[in-house]
């Protein structure tokens, strides 16, 4: 994992970082329990060839093609890191996994943070602490740099019968300082530069047609049953973007 993870930052850091998707994803069952699931998805790098380029630019980059296709259960993981000690809650890394799927020969580049909840607070918890998967990995720092693992801000989910909810925090000083300090050093204005096109996709898949949703730029697709928002990656890190939203839904 560490060595797929330094292979894509490097390309990150040398290419263009706008060809990278965030992307969050919820599946709400009616008992509320469902699954979650955050993405960094490079797939449009894969498809631009950037892997190649990068190849020739760093040594960090194998000469063989790259082709990853593994699952990884993040309790296990921890468990051969010496992590679990330190986690308050150690069996909660039991529902979670890590997903990676990195072709050069399908074009496809993703990495998958994936929980199974039973109760929605558990995704709090989870978004909260999803850094902690990869303490030890030294690309950490460079992934949080970019915004692209959890960050301790409240972002609260809610749910009843018949309605949904997500309150997140929308100032500055409530986001992670060290991405804050990161746009604000040397540098941040490249990295504002590479980000400039980034997305961040949240996609809300309910149990029932949707009646309502607070956000004005979501979405809602034909079939009624998933409401997704679009953002800039950047405004996200920045604290800017709203994606809090409030949906009402069938129950039936």
């Amino acid at each position: 994992m560490k060595k797929i993870l330094i292979m894509v930052v490097v390309t990150i850091s040398i290419l263009a970082t706008s060809c990278i998707s965030i992307i969050e994803e919820l599946t709400l069952n009616k008992n509320g329990s469902g699954i979650y699931t955050y993405t960094i998805d490079m797939t449009a790098l894969m498809e631009s060839g950037a892997l190649e380029q990068a190849r020739q630019m760093s040594e960090e980059m194998p000469a063989e093609a790259m082709e990853v296709d593994t699952t990884i259960g993040a309790y296990d993981m921890m468990k051969d890191q010496d992590m679990l000690e330190d986690s308050d809650k150690s069996d909660f890394w039991k529902k979670v996994k890590i997903v990676s799927k990195i072709s050069e020969s399908e074009k496809v580049g993703e990495i998958s943070f994936v929980l199974d909840f039973k109760d929605i607070s558990e995704v709090d918890y989870f978004t909260k602490n999803m850094g902690k998967l990869l303490e030890s990995d030294e690309t950490v720092g460079m992934l949080a740099s970019l915004g692209l693992v959890g960050s301790s801000a409240s972002s609260p989910f809610n749910y009843k019968k018949g309605w949904f909810s997500r309150t997140l925090t929308r100032n500055k000083q409530d986001v992670d300082s060290d991405i804050v300090e990161a746009m604000e050093q040397e540098g941040g204005d490249m990295m504002k530069m590479m980000l400039a096109d980034a997305e961040y996709i949240t996609i809300y898949n309910l149990p029932g047609k949707v009646k309502k949703v607070s956000n004005d730029d979501a979405k809602i697709s034909k079939e009624g049953k998933t409401v997704t928002i679009k953002a800039d990656l950047l405004d996200k890190m920045e604290g800017e973007a709203d994606l809090s939203t409030s949906i009402k839904f069938k129950r039936k």
